[in-house]
């Protein structure tokens, strides 16, 4: 089912159904969350399981959580909320959704090093200080908003290291310990 959304998702997203793509997205959100639920660093029993199983769900999640935010100002934009440059919602808006996001990617780095929204606030990041007109608007660029998305970035992304790298390390030896619990004991024919 959570893939089946992000099929339907695409397609409406793309051909401009901004308000069905965004009800599509925020099913799709439920149903990877309630995924990630089950599949999480606290729910794997070592580093490899973790990259195997869980790590593909977080990152879907944390880009899916991410989505679903723009998709909404899209949609907001649609129903006349712009600026003067013609850009959906306001600084102030993105500012709350920016912080938002970034204490939910800290606060689940620090936890399980999962949901990792460092990348996501790099792009958005990289939006608000390029200059690409064709882009976005030059005049609707916002300094403070792109440095709360690096600090936001930057944050998420240590946290989101140090512990996968604990994990790592944990998930090694809990590895190994495993395997040298399975070795046969008794004497060798």
């Amino acid at each position: 089912m959570v893939f089946m959304a992000n099929g339907i998702w695409l397609p409406l997203y793309v051909n401009l159904c901004f308000g069905w793509a965004l009800i599509v997205i925020i099913v799709y959100l439920g149903y990877l969350l309630s995924v990630y639920r089950d599949l999480n660093s606290k729910t794997a029993s070592s580093f490899w399981e973790w990259l195997s199983f869980c790590a593909g769900i977080a990152c879907n999640a944390s880009w899916v959580l991410v989505a679903t935010c723009a998709n909404a100002f899209t949609f907001a934009g649609v129903l006349g909320w712009k600026d003067s440059f013609g850009v959906a919602g306001t600084p102030t808006a993105a500012a709350v959704v920016v912080v938002a996001v970034s204490v939910i990617g800290i606060f689940k780095a620090v936890l399980r090093s999962d949901l990792v929204v460092c990348w996501a606030l790099a792009g958005v990041y990289r939006m608000q200080t390029g200059s690409d007109p064709d882009a976005f608007p030059e005049g609707a660029l916002d300094r403070q908003l792109a440095l709360g998305m690096e600090m936001g970035h930057c944050l998420s992304f240590r946290w989101t290291v140090v512990n996968a790298s604990q994990m790592m390390a944990d998930g090694t030896l809990d590895f190994l310990s495993q395997k040298a619990q399975r070795r046969p004991t008794g004497p060798s024919i």
